[in-house]
């Protein structure tokens, strides 16, 4: 079951200074991709891809003489390739996040083809050979995407986590059509590391802090059908409450899927999971679904709960946990991703 280095010809911005970071020992070694630095106003920041830094982007489309508008950005250059970035700017922000093409006319389990761009699939490779689509994840800009962190540290045996991919819709057809449209084919990407939430114990029954990122080796394009999701904030409306506007996706058996969802109390839920689940609701969780939904193993883990708020969608909870025996009325919990944005704006670079 399935479940870019600025160039500047130029103009305004001259990428000339390199920070060097000088050893004990005389030697001097360039910064590498993710490395902690100081920007030229000192603050603290990354060392990121030119490209992905987007204050990088706002200084160099100033014009000459406004204010603002700088000979070299803030940041320091980490070597040739990397500047340092000031912290929290690289993750998009609307409307260059939390748009689709697709605009729902019949209602459906089915997922438009370019429905929920964001949408990521994790790939394993089972022992017997076979390409098994464990879990999803969610796109949250061009080299990262946020799924559960017992995807990764907590898979079966049988399993070997392979690759991530983006911009499927239906994983048994070699190429995806609906309606006389015919989607790109999927990207499948490498992935170059993998960051679980330094909280997360392995095998937590009750999955506190379940939560991590995986970065790709390299950013993938965008397209209708790949295209990054907004984080939430707690100035986003409704974010940081209760609203029956919500949406799970995810892949139901072969086709990406969809269904209207509520938040629930999360006293209601708590109850209902220590009685029926013998499980502890921590307080980073969110309780998604009907009191009277039968289906309750419709989506598998890591995959999100959406909300569209102000013509923009926002990725509220990352899928982590099921009731045993997909029991009815009790809701699926989910990660909230709300009280982990300041940990994964962090370690998105």
């Amino acid at each position: 079951m399935a479940h870019a280095c600025i160039s500047s010809t130029g103009g305004s911005v001259n990428l000339v200074v390199l920070l060097i970071v000088t050893t004990s020992f005389g030697r001097s070694l360039a910064l590498e991709l993710g490395s902690v630095c100081e920007t030229r106003a000192g603050d603290r920041g990354r060392c990121v891809e030119a490209e992905r830094c987007r204050e990088l982007h706002t200084l160099s489309s100033a014009p000459s003489g406004r204010e603002g508008a700088s000979d070299t950005p803030r940041g320091s250059m980490c070597n040739d390739t990397l500047i340092c970035c000031p912290k929290h700017t690289t993750l998009p922000e609307p409307p260059q996040c939390g748009t689709q093409n697709a605009i729902r006319k019949i209602e459906g389990p089915q997922a438009y083809i370019d429905e929920f761009p964001w949408m990521a699939l994790i790939e394993y490779k089972h022992y017997g050979g076979r390409t098994v689509y464990y879990c999803d994840g969610v796109l949250i800009d061009a080299r990262n995407i946020l799924t559960a962190a017992h995807c990764l540290h907590s898979i079966p045996k049988t399993l070997q986590l392979q690759r991530v991919r983006l911009g499927e819709w239906n994983v048994s057809s070699a190429n995806d059509c609906e309606q006389g449209f015919c989607s790109d084919p999927p990207i499948d990407l490498e992935i170059g590391k993998i960051i679980v939430h330094p909280d997360y114990q392995r095998g937590d029954w009750n999955h506190a802090h379940d939560i991590a990122l995986v970065r790709f080796t390299r950013n993938v394009p965008y397209s209708d059908t790949i295209r990054p999701i907004c984080l939430p904030s707690v100035e986003t409306p409704s974010a940081g409450g209760n609203s029956p506007s919500v949406i799970v996706a995810g892949w139901e058996e072969e086709v990406k899927g969809w269904a209207y969802s509520t938040i629930r109390p999360q006293a209601e839920c708590a109850s209902l999971y220590r009685v029926q689940q013998l499980l502890y609701m921590q307080p980073g969780q969110l309780c998604v679904g009907h009191r009277f939904e039968s289906n309750n193993c419709r989506y598998t883990a890591g995959s999100p709960v959406v909300q569209k708020v102000d013509g923009s969608w926002y990725v509220r909870g990352i899928g982590c946990v099921q009731p045993s025996s997909c029991a009815p009325g009790v809701g699926n919990l989910y990660t909230d991703v709300l009280q982990y944005v300041d940990w994964i704006r962090d370690n998105v670079y």
